[in-house]
């Protein structure tokens, strides 16, 4: 349970971190990197493969089945469900992998433009702690 609840604690404060960054005209801080050292602060190993997870969120669950295909084409596996608010469909990506900074960005980037060119959103990435 406590693990659970680190897990969340990670997510949320990436979340909110990414929320935060996008309405600041500062230089921007680098939200992958921050999460990362999160992990890294929580005692994570961050040489060993973590279980990812990627939010992407759609209007539709049309959309939001034609992204899980697309992310299933890119190696990923992919899952779609009602938003927690009801108001949008979640497109859950999932993806073990090492929580390295340039492939984080590298997915970033490539989550980004395939939620905009849908009409939806890209909602950052959580994982658990793994020792």
């Amino acid at each position: 349970m406590r693990i659970l609840g680190l897990v969340l604690l990670i997510a949320l404060v990436g979340g909110a971190l990414t929320i935060w960054l996008r309405g600041r005209s500062q230089p921007r801080v680098d939200g992958d990197l921050a999460v990362i050292q999160q992990l890294a602060n929580a005692g994570s190993d961050l040489s060993k493969p973590h279980p990812i997870e990627f939010f992407l969120y759609f209007p539709s669950e049309q959309l939001a089945q034609s992204a899980a295909a697309q992310v299933r084409q890119a190696g990923f596996q992919a899952k779609v469900e009602l938003g927690a608010e009801k108001k949008n469909w979640l497109c859950l990506a999932t993806k073990s992998l090492v929580p390295a900074h340039a492939a984080l960005v590298a997915i970033r980037a490539q989550f980004e433009e395939l939620a905009s060119n849908l009409g939806g959103e890209y909602d950052g990435w959580g994982t658990p702690v793994v020792q």
